[in-house]
């Protein structure tokens, strides 16, 4: 299994322990649900390759949609699932959070207004 793949089974598993399966999805659900809304998304893999060995780095992206006037709550949805992928054991790799990028925006594809909360996730793996 690619890292990639693993780091993205391990994130989403630990979303699901920390929030519900009506809240996390791994793909993006239609405007008709309910909020907070927890989107595992987009991953980048750079690979680093010895003769028997490697490691290397993965971006992974988790999106929270919440209605706009819970800002407050969106940014601790985020601060909860940081907090929780520092370390990860996947099954064939060791997963580490070195760095965290978050944007935050309004977001108008909904009926109603909502706020947006990008979290791009960093980690090591070897």
């Amino acid at each position: 299994m690619l890292p990639q793949n693993n780091l993205f089974i391990e994130v989403k598993s630990r979303c699901l322990d920390l929030f519900n399966d009506k809240t996390v999805y791994d793909y993006l659900p239609k405007t008709d649900v309910g909020y907070p809304l927890i989107f595992i998304g987009e991953s980048y893999q750079i690979d680093t390759r010895t003769k028997s060995y490697i490691y290397g780095q993965i971006k992974q992206t988790v999106h929270i949609y919440n209605d706009y006037k819970r800002r407050g709550q969106t940014s601790k949805i985020a601060e909860k699932i940081i907090s929780n992928l520092r370390t990860l054991e996947g099954k064939t790799y060791k997963f580490d959070l070195i760095d965290t990028n978050i944007l935050t925006m309004e977001d108008n594809t909904a009926e109603r207004p909502l706020i947006h909360q990008v979290v791009e996730l960093t980690f090591s793996y070897n």
